[in-house]
């Protein structure tokens, strides 16, 4: 009896077993109908965020097509709005229902143009739940800067090729003109508003482009808008005159670095001058102008050739720039050779004197006023306070540093003028030269030279630090007029008894690092005259060693922005060879205030926390 009680008792508990697995299947069946709906909200959560996302990327594009139309000047401070609450619409024109676009636009970060011109565009994307979502695009002016070669107007006589290797970004405003024998060879991509005549002899490493929009190059107004910038730091100087064509300026700046620690190098932060040379008030403006650019001396005022020489057989028997040795009882010293007329008068002896000096090893020529022309030759002083008969040079406006003093003595500080915030608390990257200027030196700064004259490259002008290496050093030159290698003694040969002599610089070629923006050309000063390829040797300066050329090379190494295309040299050998290549810092690292294309390109992408975002407080805080 007790056995069958025991049976049906256990038949009751397969009842609730039966119970339990029903109530755990429906459980399970409810929990697989609640995934599947969470799945399917997930999937429409993350297809809505990713719509939104699309929708403000897309109103980033946007504003910056709104701002390169040209139709949005952004102010220093502030914003524009560019959409509000806009209905967003898809690729085919549709809206998208349910989304609307705010879209802003403002510049941001350092405002004041020293590094660059950057703005700021905002997108925010809101639904009718309140989801938002809030995207930024951080933009960047394209500084002119970037380009190896940038020419608005290219003449059709002209053309580029025999070997010719561009390193960066080339661009033309008009067709891009390629010699018919070639070849010339592209490293950076070639963009030209035409065509490019005789394509078929280039090679493009980077590919190119044509028939793509028109940039335009800055306006005179829009380079003398610095002039504030470098008078807080007493850096406008008043040069030559400031008409078209004035090759001859009465002021000329040297670039020059002083090891001011003592380390055995001039590349500390501080260490960066300019020193500034004047034409005397008094006396023959063209004699003195001559002197302060090195030019030929030979036709100037006053001067009186002996027999058997005149200024086409020696043009400077009577300069003052430029020396060589003579024998003397003490030994052999080095003497101008105005020095060496005076010494053996103006006769045969002085004319064969001069031509003597000027043969043997150690001839030069210098830039007016420098401290071999003037230095006292038993003492080997050189005081710059000392003013010559042409010119003098000229005291910066402000008392020098303790350090300066310490390096060099108080009376060569006076001259030299800083071109760094270390020593000169407001400058903040530009000199300003009110007329034409000449230039020549070694560059420790981060600088815009700009000039409302032409700008005479008078002698080579480098930088401390190498060009495509940590970028400590980089100048830029602007001018409403033209930017010329200069033709004069330094540069060229010229005439010693009827033959061309060469060599009257340290180095045959002329090196310039930097960026160069000239409203009208840059070129090179009378590429056609003097020594040809085919003057003997000694009477040009090869460049490359081999190849026959009247003045050498010159070496390039930044960019070329100009409104023409200009020569530098003639199918006769004579003028230069070019060797031009790109320093890579300029396309990131471009010279204070140098001027832009006023075209944004993608610099930074953000995505911002949309919970207590306001527009206004956003560019109130960054600007």
């Amino acid at each position: 009896m007790r056995t069958g009680s025991r049976l049906g008792n256990e038949r009751g508990i397969a009842l609730i077993m039966t119970l339990f697995l029903a109530i755990v299947i429906a459980g399970i069946a409810i929990g697989v109908i609640m995934m599947t709906s969470n799945a399917t909200l997930i999937s429409r959560f993350h297809a809505k965020e990713a719509m939104m996302e699309a929708a403000a990327d897309a109103g980033l594009e946007q504003g910056r097509d709104s701002l390169n139309g040209g139709g949005v000047v952004l102010g220093v401070t502030g914003f524009d709005t560019l959409e509000l609450a806009a209905s967003v619409r898809d690729a085919s024109g549709n809206i998208i229902p349910g989304f609307t676009r705010s879209v802003f636009a403002g510049r941001s970060g350092i405002t004041t143009g020293q590094f660059g011109v950057f703005a700021s565009v905002i997108s925010v994307i809101s639904d009718p739940r309140g989801a938002v979502v809030v995207r930024r695009a951080q933009l960047s002016q394209e500084s002119f800067a970037k380009y190896a070669e940038f020419t608005d107007t290219f003449p059709g006589g002209l053309c580029v090729g025999y070997g010719n290797v561009k390193f960066g970004p080339v661009h033309s405003n008009q067709n891009y003109n390629l010699c018919s024998t070639g070849p010339a060879i592209f490293n950076g991509k070639l963009t030209a508003v035409g065509v490019i005549t005789n394509q078929a002899v280039g090679t493009y490493n980077a590919g190119f482009q044509t028939g793509v929009p028109r940039i335009n190059m800055p306006t005179p107004v829009q380079l003398s808008q610095v002039q504030t910038i470098a008078a807080a730091a007493n850096m406008v100087i008043a040069g030559g005159s400031a008409t078209a064509g004035t090759r001859d300026p009465s002021v000329r700046i040297e670039f020059v670095a002083i090891d001011l620690n003592g380390n055995g190098n001039t590349t500390d932060a501080n260490e960066g001058f300019i020193r500034v040379f004047r034409a005397a008030a008094t006396g023959t403006v063209a004699n003195n102008r001559a002197y302060v650019n090195a030019r030929p001396w030979g036709g100037l005022a006053g001067v009186v050739y002996m027999g058997g020489a005149s200024n086409a057989t020696d043009p400077n028997m009577f300069s003052p720039n430029c020396g060589g040795f003579i024998t003397r009882p003490a030994g052999a010293v080095w003497l101008r050779a105005d020095s060496i007329i005076t010494i053996f008068g103006n006769s045969a002896a002085g004319r064969d004197s001069v031509r003597l000096a000027y043969g043997r090893a150690g001839h030069r020529c210098y830039l007016g006023g420098d401290s071999v022309l003037t230095r006292n030759p038993l003492t080997d002083a050189w005081d710059p306070s000392v003013a010559t008969p042409y010119g003098a040079w000229v005291p910066w406006a402000l008392a020098p540093n303790a350090a300066v003093i310490a390096a060099v003595g108080a009376t060569k500080a006076a001259y030299l003028w800083p071109i760094t915030r270390a020593l000169n608390n407001n400058f903040q990257g530009v000199i300003y030269v009110n007329g034409s200027i000449g230039v020549s030196g070694q560059v420790r700064s981060q600088a815009l030279l700009a000039a409302t004259g032409d700008v005479m490259l008078d002698d080579d002008l480098t930088y401390v630090t190498a060009p495509n290496t940590t970028c400590a050093d980089i100048l830029g030159y602007t001018s409403p007029q033209g930017i010329h290698m200069a033709d004069n003694n330094v540069n060229s040969p010229f005439r010693v008894n009827n033959n061309y002599q060469a060599h009257w610089d340290d180095t045959d070629s002329e090196t310039y690092n930097g960026v160069f923006l000239a409203l009208t050309t840059f070129d090179g000063e009378n590429p056609t005259t003097g020594a040809q390829s085919s003057t003997p040797a000694a009477g040009r300066e090869d460049c490359p060693v081999g190849i026959a050329q009247g003045r050498g090379c010159d070496v390039v190494v930044g960019g070329l922005i100009q409104r023409n295309a200009g020569a530098t040299a003639s199918t006769s050998g004579a003028g230069w060879n070019d060797q031009y290549s790109y320093d890579n810092c300029s396309l990131n690292n471009p010279p204070p205030y140098f001027p832009t294309t006023g075209r944004y390109s993608k610099y930074q992408y953000y995505e911002i926390d949309p919970v207590g975002f306001s527009v206004a407080t956003w560019y109130a805080n960054n600007q």
